[in-house]
């Protein structure tokens, strides 16, 4: 039985290198009619390797960061909506590696490769990667900024959901394999790293605290 996001623990997820991309064996002669799919991830986001600065440089790369949680169905909510409830299956996500601007006129821009998996896609491996738009993650800048009822840490990809206060860039995702079997899912995504509530809220990551939540909303085609 699935678990509540809410409760899951964020550890990271021991996956094994892949590539970002295709092969020729997704060629459009054997993948079916594209099915619209999309959906919300919501769990807890362990930090890995902040601060890897390099010298003086004022580039981070925080490389092995990661989340798990539940997988719902998108269809316009966002985690907070969610808290709680059991999703559809859990997924695991980690960002492989990325690189991060912390100052000068790049400040908080980036890019980042992330692996994942989710039980709706038969937990197959998957990869995406997308450009970092907002990061107060490091000892340069570690206070989020605020936005509604969430404290924002981290963005990256599109702007799906409008409650990070962070405009949208890049961000593309897909499966590695799948189309011989009509299982190929392809398409963009929003991720952000955020805090919400206080001490008298039922949120895994209040304002204040040493947890944060992480949402991802994938949109994208099955085929």
């Amino acid at each position: 039985m699935a678990r509540r996001w809410a409760l899951m623990a964020a550890t990271p997820a021991a996956l094994a290198g892949l590539a970002i991309g295709t092969s020729a064996a997704f060629g459009a002669s054997q993948a079916g009619k594209p099915v619209p799919n999309s959906y919300l991830l919501c769990g807890l986001y362990t930090a890995g390797n902040e601060n890897n600065f390099a010298g003086s440089s004022d580039t981070d790369h925080p490389d092995g960061s990661s989340s798990m949680g539940q997988e719902y169905q998108y269809a316009g909510q966002n985690c907070e909506s969610e808290n709680g409830q059991t999703g559809d299956g859990t997924y695991t996500w980690t960002i492989d590696h990325s690189m991060v601007h912390t100052a000068g006129h790049n400040g908080e821009t980036g890019v980042e490769h992330v692996e994942f998996t989710m039980d709706v896609t038969g937990n197959r491996a998957s990869g995406a990667q997308g450009h970092i738009s907002n990061y107060d993650l490091s000892s340069v800048d570690n206070v989020g900024d605020p936005c509604g009822n969430r404290i924002i840490f981290r963005t990256s990809g599109h702007n799906y959901d409008s409650a990070t206060c962070s405009g949208g860039t890049v961000g593309n995702f897909n499966t590695h394999g799948g189309a011989e079997t009509g299982d190929y899912f392809r398409g963009n995504y929003q991720s952000v790293v955020y805090q919400w509530g206080d001490n008298m809220s039922q949120s895994p990551c209040k304002e204040g605290s040493m947890d944060y939540c992480f949402e991802a909303i994938l949109e994208g085609q099955t085929n």
